[in-house]
């Protein structure tokens, strides 16, 4: 004879979801919604504005539409010759019901699947300030995964105008990078 209630079975039902992690360079892990990646690109081809801030010096052409490609790496002390030319197109909307927009990450590996449970659910270290400033704006919540407390980004967020006032506080190098990202060799 089952006595297990169903109200008791529910409550042992824990609720998860896919997300990407993400490998941003920089030693920094992130991760999205499982709908919010739309694409991966190995190497394309990406145009420079050497006049941007270091985070958002490429361009990406994709689908008939310009990219602004976002190096979270380069906020954290990473450096674009670290990256193997991984860049992944995510999709948000700021309001719901208005078109999707779509923004480009710079990434230093291939994204990977992940499952995320309420049981991950934690807060962000205060290890480091500028982690803590940026991440606290920049994430929609967090979890722990091993021994890393990885960030769930807030795309549309990122994307924002108030998101890159914020983080061009955080990257104030400005100018091509000192060598020829790896990724870009052979690239005229």
């Amino acid at each position: 004879m089952n006595m297990s209630s169903p109200a008791s079975d529910s409550a042992r039902t824990e609720a998860s979801a896919k997300a990407w992690l993400l490998d941003v360079g920089g030693g920094r892990t992130a991760a999205v919604g499982e709908k919010e990646l739309q694409e991966v690109l190995v190497r394309p081809d990406t145009e420079w504005d050497s006049d941007a801030p270091l985070y958002r010096q490429e361009t990406l052409a994709w689908r008939g539409r310009t990219l602004t490609v976002i190096d979270l790496g380069s906020v954290f002390g990473g450096r674009p010759d670290e990256s193997d030319g991984w860049i992944t197109v995510a999709a948000y909307q700021t309001v719901p019901g208005e078109p999707v927009s779509f923004g480009a990450l710079r990434l230093s590996a291939a994204p990977l699947m992940t499952t995320v449970t309420d049981s991950m659910a934690c807060t962000l270290p205060e290890d480091s300030l500028r982690d803590y400033l940026v991440w606290s704006y920049l994430a929609l919540c967090f979890f722990r995964q091993a021994d890393r407390v990885v960030p769930i980004l807030d795309i549309s967020r990122l994307f924002s105008d108030e998101g890159q006032r914020r983080l061009d506080r955080f990257c104030m190098s400005v100018g091509k990078p000192t060598s020829t990202p790896a990724y870009r060799e052979g690239q005229a």
